[in-house]
């Protein structure tokens, strides 16, 4: 017949085997959650944003940036509604906006803290012609890491009446 102290020793084996098996269950979950953030960390992030012109508060900028630390490939760009300016249809030579190659084609890629800038709108006009023109646009952005796998694609809302209490309208 068994002797108690084996009985208690066969006991504490079990017990020391399940803190192994939870000691190595969570080092193995700390570890899949440090990949995940270094991944997270070192991948591309492109932002898609309205600022001010810098030359004058009245201009808006349509701005691509990419923020992230590795550069991003092969991005894409869907806005809904489609992109309209008052500005486009006065230039020398008159487009939709969404037809300029950047937007219409994307960008193959874009290094960390690349950025496209464009003239975008006039806000004075846009506000006068708020009733015909949309202010508000939501743009989904699709890209790939610098090892080409798709990133999750991220949803931006732009909206152009946040710029309009900067204005004195008055003065134009």
């Amino acid at each position: 017949m068994a002797e108690w102290t084996d009985v208690v020793g066969a006991i504490a084996d079990v017990g020391t085997v399940s803190i192994a098996v939870v000691a190595a269950t969570v080092a193995w979950h700390q570890v899949k959650e440090a990949r995940r953030l270094r991944i997270e960390q070192a991948s591309p992030y492109i932002v898609v944003d309205l600022q001010s012109n810098p030359t004058s508060h009245k201009f808006v900028d349509l701005v691509i940036l990419n923020t992230g630390k590795t550069t991003a490939r092969n991005i894409r760009f869907s806005f809904t509604p489609e992109l309209q300016s008052t500005l486009y249809p006065h230039a020398a030579e008159p487009r939709r906006i969404s037809e300029y190659p950047v937007l219409r084609d994307g960008i193959p890629n874009l290094p960390p803290s690349g950025e496209f800038r464009f003239l975008f709108e006039f806000v004075v006009e846009h506000y006068q012609k708020r009733e015909e023109l949309p202010a508000k646009y939501e743009v989904i952005v699709k890209f790939d890491d610098a090892r080409g796998r798709p990133c999750d694609p991220l949803t931006y809302s732009l909206d152009l009446s946040l710029r309009w209490s900067l204005l004195r309208l008055g003065n134009k």
